[in-house]
């Protein structure tokens, strides 16, 4: 297997999976798709999608699957796998991300940022988006 850190960008291709491990540590994963377009040497517009998996843990995983939907425009940054297996005679390479983050491509619409609370601290399963600050007017 081989891997190494790479930023990618795409679209959320399929519905985010969340669930618990055996081991207590929340995951989730998704289908990402990224294009490339490109003109050929004839003149003609081209394309290329590729799939890759999207896997993150913990309060990442938690976060992910409260934010994305299918289709949503994303940037990703993670270390890439690759494993390399033979399934019925044929040579196949799957490709992951294991994310370190994960956010909006602002280049496509905006967003709003809600930072959440530790479960942790609050002895509870989950995140919970931070309470907004609340100021008095000043006199």
């Amino acid at each position: 297997m081989n891997d190494f850190q790479a930023w990618v960008s795409g679209n959320v291709a399929t519905p985010v999976r969340h669930r618990v491990a055996a081991s207590g540590t929340h995951v989730a994963d998704f289908r990402l798709a990224s294009s490339r377009r490109w003109t050929g040497r004839d003149g003609q517009g081209r394309e290329s999608t590729s799939f890759l998996t999207v896997r993150c843990f913990g309060p990442l995983a938690d976060n992910v699957a409260s934010s994305l939907d299918v289709g949503t425009p994303v940037l990703v940054s993670g270390r890439v796998e690759v494993d390399e297996s033979v399934r019925e005679g044929q040579r196949h390479r799957d490709m992951a991300v294991l994310a370190t983050a994960i956010g909006p491509n602002l280049a496509q619409g905006t967003a709003a940022f809600r930072k959440t609370v530790s479960a942790a601290r609050e002895g509870r399963a989950g995140p919970r988006p931070e309470q907004p600050r609340t100021s008095s007017p000043a006199a």
